[in-house]
């Protein structure tokens, strides 16, 4: 699962995004509890406009906040939420917001478990 720490710099986290293969990297406080996300997505457009940005921390960059599902729900909600705000992954996390899973828009659709 591509959980790195909130502080790691942006070259890295963008090796763990890349060998990942998710499209999303999972940026954890000291807690390790989800502190934000950054994508596929955020990095095209974070190329277009930010200059310097590799050896910034992943945080600065990070959305804070990020759509999360409890490992208890169906695939039918998590593929709601996804619809709904127009996202392709969702962090599964725990009742203390730690970062369990990651589920995809793809595999539910592929499963047709929705």
């Amino acid at each position: 699962m591509p959980v790195v720490p909130e502080n790691m710099p942006m070259r890295d986290a963008l090796n763990v995004l890349s060998r990942k293969n998710l499209g999303i990297v999972v940026a954890v406080n000291r807690d390790e509890k989800i502190s934000g996300v950054f994508t596929t997505g955020d990095l095209m457009r974070l190329l277009e406009d930010e200059q310097s940005f590799l050896d910034k921390p992943l945080l600065e960059f990070a959305h804070p906040d990020p759509k999360t599902i409890a490992p208890e729900e169906l695939a039918a909600k998590a593929l709601h939420v996804m619809e709904t705000h127009s996202i392709t992954c969702l962090v599964v996390a725990d009742q203390e917001n730690r970062p369990i899973g990651i589920v995809q828009i793809y595999y539910i659709l592929r499963a047709g478990v929705y």
